[in-house]
């Protein structure tokens, strides 16, 4: 990161992200490897322009499901993790799970600008 934007992911506009539980946001592909299958703070998809800018995020992360509650504070998550998301978009979607464990449906029940 550098000025608040992320830099040196080889032209990629869209990628997975885990926050620890320490902070610290890794970028990446596969969310249980980026998390180590740890417990994490956030999980989630970014899409960024190619300045660097986060233009949204959202909380599709098949291993850790967060909920619309959990993903409503990405955007402060953010900013303390030194990423600017103010302008972008954030989009939350709430989970259906079925009795064995699978993901059955996702419907976005948020879209809004981040102020």
């Amino acid at each position: 990161m550098k000025n608040g934007k992320i830099k040196g992911i080889n032209g990629r506009t869209q990628v997975d992200f885990v926050i620890d539980k320490n902070g610290k946001l890794v970028i990446g592909k596969r969310h249980h490897t980026l998390g180590n299958r740890d417990e994490v703070l956030a999980a989630g998809q970014l899409k960024i322009n190619g300045q660097g800018e986060v233009r949204r995020i959202d909380n599709k992360s098949g291993h850790y499901r967060p909920t619309v509650v959990e993903a409503s504070n990405y955007p402060e998550l953010f900013e303390k993790a030194g990423v600017k998301v103010k302008g972008g978009w954030i989009e939350l979607y709430k989970f259906e799970i079925n009795k064995s464990g699978y993901l059955t449906e996702a419907e976005k029940v948020v879209s809004k600008k981040i102020k």
